[in-house]
């Protein structure tokens, strides 16, 4: 009992009520040793009129004096330590009373409120401190975890008397007794401002590097269109001169040739808006996950690059053994293939390689479904391979911008929830997606059975 009362008058600071507390200790111990000696010998005073418990056992009261003083030390000590402990990791600890609603807040919850300590706390005082948008998930989420008996945990603002916002995470447990009431609730307030601050700050440059990549992007695709519309637009361009020219010998041109010709030029046309298409839907992301193959997610980013590839006498092997349907965002994954496609092309260019070649290899096992572009082009140094995937560290040797294999690994990792992995094999670079492999059959079929 007497350990108990220390403790809570140590932990609130209350220093004059501790010294008070020792001096009626002893007075208490000296009392008992009275009553003790009534006991033995009938009376308070011995032959000379003097009271017996002060006069044989006052060493009794020091020792009492000793021990309350050491106790006293030792749970200070134990204190100052957890309140050392609280501020170095930014995380405080409350106390609510299920029976009086008393509130008692550490040291450390006091400074991250920026409330002046000793000043009682009210259930209606924090309230204040909550952020009004985020006020009432926080009450949701306590009076939730009354009604179920399990502990929360939440993120939330508080906000301060200037106008600033901290951001906190507070867990909390609640006690019940037989009959389910509660007892009292223990609970933890953390400090999380820095790291939603840094969290933030990397999110920015993030998008950054998320811009400048797409802006690096658009620059190699126009040239890839640059690649797809030059021969459709020679052909366009040669069967009207062949038109001219028939015209100005005087050559009779024939309905049959002229449908022919009429046919060829609508042939180039559909197939130049068709490429229209394929880099539109390039730049317009998946909003949800779809159903498809992974032979049409590689046809579609061959018909984008296909002619980049044999400008650059570049040869492209493809070895796909996996034909099932797959829950993924395709628009992604093409972009994730077209940078390492294209970035094997200009590897290869650089390396200027004679028998240039590109292997893309489709496997899967129970669980997983793997997509390996490799290439012939020396591999990547070995000073940069451990490096390899942060922003602007390249894979190319003389130049690169370093932005698309660090945007390949965000998408395949955030978005598709796989993985990107690379290692230098056969004289070349191997880069290797990762996916997990979605029965769409069996999904529906589950939704069928519910």
């Amino acid at each position: 009992m007497i350990r108990k009362i220390i403790e809570v008058l140590a932990r609130l600071g209350f220093w004059p009520y501790i010294f008070t507390f020792t001096v009626l200790a002893i007075v208490l111990s000296e009392l008992l040793i009275i009553v003790q000696s009534y006991w033995l010998t009938g009376g308070f005073f011995d032959k000379n009129l003097l009271i017996v418990g002060f006069i044989t056992p006052g060493i009794d009261g020091f020792i009492v004096f000793f021990i309350s003083a050491f106790i006293i030390r030792y749970f200070v000590k134990l204190q100052n330590d957890l309140n050392e402990a609280q501020a170095l990791a930014h995380i405080g600890s409350w106390r609510l009373n299920g029976v009086s609603n008393a509130l008692v807040w550490s040291d450390e919850v006091y400074r991250i409120f920026e409330v002046e300590t000793r000043t009682k706390i009210t259930l209606d005082l924090f309230t204040a401190c909550i952020h009004p948008d985020d006020r009432q998930n926080v009450l949701d989420a306590f009076y939730s975890s009354l009604k179920n008996r399990m502990p929360y945990n939440i993120s939330h603002r508080i906000l301060m008397k200037d106008g600033r916002i901290k951001h906190i995470e507070e867990q909390c447990s609640t006690e019940f007794d037989a009959d389910g009431k509660a007892i009292v609730s223990i609970g933890t307030v953390h400090d999380i401002t820095e790291k939603v601050k840094i969290q933030e700050e990397l999110h920015q440059k993030e998008e950054l590097i998320i811009a400048q990549s797409r802006q690096a992007a658009m620059g190699e695709m126009i040239a890839m269109i640059a690649h797809q519309w030059r021969q459709p637009l020679a052909v366009m361009t040669m069967t009207v001169n062949n038109i001219k020219i028939n015209i100005a010998l005087g050559e009779t041109i024939t309905n049959e040739e002229l449908e022919k010709m009429s046919d060829d030029i609508s042939y180039q046309t559909q197939y130049l808006s068709k490429t229209i298409d394929d880099f539109s839907n390039f730049f317009h992301p998946n909003q949800e996950r779809t159903n498809t193959t992974l032979s049409k997610v590689l046809d579609d980013t061959m018909n984008i690059i296909t002619k980049s590839l044999q400008n650059n006498n570049i040869k492209v092997n493809i070895d796909n053994k996996f034909n099932k349907e797959i829950e993924t965002y395709p628009n992604e994954l093409l972009q994730v293939l077209l940078n390492l496609i294209n970035n094997a092309k200009n590897v290869l260019q650089e390396s200027e390689q004679k028998d240039a070649k590109i292997d893309i290899t489709i496997k899967e096992s129970d669980t997983e479904v793997t997509i390996c572009v490799c290439d012939n082009g020396g591999g990547i140094p070995q000073e940069i391979l451990s490096r390899l995937g942060e922003p602007y560290v390249s894979s190319r040797v003389q130049s690169g911008t370093g932005l698309g294999i660090y945007m390949s690994k965000i998408i395949v990792e955030k978005h598709l929830g796989g993985t990107l992995t690379w290692e230098n094999r056969d004289g070349g670079a191997c880069f290797v997606i990762t996916l997990i492999q979605i029965d769409s059959s069996k999904e529906d079929s589950k939704l069928l059975e519910q």
